[in-house]
């Protein structure tokens, strides 16, 4: 499970993928090795590692409806969580309904509190410190929107106080810490919340300046940061790792790769999404 390679490692994805589906619209989290997908309204967790998967159920909502999900893991019950976005698209109507989806019950419920429409909803749920987090956009501005998985209450996360300039936002998670980054096109900001929910903790961690024959494109959140200290993060159909140091950047290669692909870190695990036959144990957090 620990073989280090810049091969491409093939899988099987137990959803069908459309041709030229693309796949940056499949993921839609991972938490403690398990994957998250979604195709439409099929919806799947999946360990690639141990190549188990769990299909959910229908969540009962009209076809008509537009779906975005996030998914994350509740302590309080030991229990993981997909919650799924629906808007009504086929009356121009963009209210939206919340349903939280539970592996142990096998079942989705209502929640409510959300007070924005689907459409303002941009990127995909960030999992950190218990909840999801979502960047909402306003008429005039932005807010980061979170999601307790065990209260199942929204709340605002207040934002750091970046500087203006800056045409495209999102988040990620960096070392545990709920991350933002803030870029146009000469530089990005990679800003992280030290201690999460305190707006004072933000702290500017670096600025990253364009790769040159890359301006046109916007970077993605970082990856990771590397022991030497590089930062590693894509640019359009590139890996990039930046060293802040000197300024400089290199290219690693991923061979035996499409030339088209998104990129998001992933650590493997031995939690089962589904009752397993033998043990009969559902859930085997963290090992």
């Amino acid at each position: 499970m620990h073989e280090r390679s810049d091969n491409a490692v093939e899988l099987d994805c137990p959803i069908k993928i459309p041709h030229r589906y693309w796949f940056g619209d499949l993921f839609v989290g991972c938490c403690d090795g398990l994957v998250c997908i979604a195709i439409e309204r099929e919806v799947c967790i999946w360990n690639p590692s141990t190549r188990k998967s769990k299909s959910l159920p229908s969540d009962g909502t009209s076809c008509h409806y537009l779906a975005r999900y996030g998914f994350g893991y509740d302590d309080t019950i030991d229990d993981y969580k997909v919650v799924g976005f629906f808007g009504d698209v086929s009356k121009g109507r963009y209210e939206v309904e919340v349903k939280v989806y539970t592996l142990r019950s096998d079942s989705w419920k209502k929640i409510g509190g959300f007070p924005h429409n689907l459409s303002t909803l941009n990127g995909l749920g960030t999992f950190v410190n218990g909840a999801l987090h979502w960047i909402v956009t306003m008429k005039s501005n932005m807010i980061i929107v979170s999601l307790d998985l065990a209260k199942e209450t929204f709340a605002e996360v207040l934002q750091p106080d970046y500087r203006d300039g800056h045409w495209y936002e999102t988040l990620f998670v960096l070392n545990g810490c709920l991350g933002m980054l803030c870029g146009n096109n000469a530089c990005a900001d990679i800003w992280v919340m030290e201690q999460y929910g305190i707006r004072e903790s933000w702290t500017n961690l670096v600025v990253i300046p364009r790769v040159p024959y890359l301006s046109g494109y916007p970077y993605s959140p970082p990856l990771c940061i590397l022991k030497n200290g590089e930062i590693l993060l894509k640019n359009d159909v590139h890996l990039v790792r930046y060293n802040p140091k000197d300024g400089t950047f290199s290219y690693p290669m991923i061979h035996n790769c499409s030339p088209c692909f998104c990129a998001n870190s992933y650590v493997e695990s031995l939690v089962l999404p589904c009752m397993d036959a033998d043990s009969g144990v559902q859930l085997q957090h963290r090992y």
